[in-house]
Formats: structure tokens, sequence, C-alpha cells
């Protein structure tokens, strides 16, 4: 996946959980891309949470997920503590 943000470098802050493992603490978005690689196991599921709204609310995050035939852009729009789940199934 890749994330970053696309509106205002406000200071966005997020976590991210694979099936329950935080595998990104507290992140600070910016405008840079972090590309973070993730497996999918059977069923995976990835779950973000907004740590805050930064300066400017909502946190607005970009969350891009690549596989090799495809993009899938999702634009979080979440409240401090709220969360969006992607659940994963493989093939």
């Amino acid at each position: 996946i890749k994330i970053f943000d696309t509106q205002y470098l406000d200071g966005d802050r997020i976590s991210i959980f694979n099936n329950d493992l935080c595998i990104l603490d507290n992140y600070k978005v910016t405008g840079k891309i972090l590309e973070l690689p993730i497996t999918i196991q059977d069923t995976t599921t990835l779950r973000i949470v907004a740590n805050n709204e930064g300066r400017y609310p909502p946190n607005s995050a970009q969350i891009e997920i690549m596989s090799k035939d495809e993009s899938i852009p999702i634009r979080l729009n979440m409240l401090t503590g709220n969360q969006a789940e992607i659940q994963f199934v493989a093939k």
C-alpha cells in the first residue's frame, strides 16, 4: 500500500493494523509517499485508525492499494478515533 496526504499537510496521524498487529504506529502523513508492503494470506484485514485530525479536520490520509494488476485509491476522511477496515481474500 501507499500512504500520503493529498490535501493540506496539517499533521494528520494514522496507525495501521494488519490482522490486529500494529505495522505503523501514529505515523504523520505527509506529501511524500510511504510504501508499506503487505502480504495477503487467506483473509487479511487491514485497519486504519485516525489518531488525530491535524490542524484542518477531518483526517484526510490517502491510501492506495497496489497489486500487479491494479491500483485502488482510497481517501479517508475520519474524525479522531474513527477506523476504516479493508478485508482482502487471497485467490
